[in-house]
């Protein structure tokens, strides 16, 4: 079990940052630690999301890679599930894949991953 509770894997363009408009497949997770006004992404703070094995996840996204300019990690946030992300961004990269990891920078030692 790659302990990561996700509410939706999906592909869309880049929206923000320095890979605006780029074609990226996000990893939406569950959970958030913040409760902003502004969040686009209401049910990922709810901490509502389902279990993914990471066997499940990978089978999911491995495929898709080649199409994306990266993985894009995000939530609510996802450095509540750091131990679970850490496998999976190794496993990303491995395959010649990049990582883009969203985070509200709050977490600052989980971000040492």
């Amino acid at each position: 079990m790659s302990g990561l509770s996700l509410t939706e894997v999906f592909s869309s363009i880049q929206g923000e940052g320095l890979w605006l408009g780029r074609r990226h497949l996000f990893v939406r997770l569950a959970g958030c630690n913040l409760r902003c006004r502004y969040c686009d992404s209401r049910g990922a703070v709810s901490g509502r999301g389902a279990p993914w094995t990471s066997r499940r996840l990978r089978r999911e996204i491995g495929p898709r890679l080649g199409g994306h300019e990266a993985v894009a990690w995000t939530g609510g946030e996802p450095l509540l599930q750091a131990r679970g992300l850490r496998p999976e961004l190794a496993w990303v990269r491995e395959r010649g894949g990049k990582n883009l990891l969203e985070t509200n920078g709050t977490l600052v030692e989980e971000f040492r991953l």
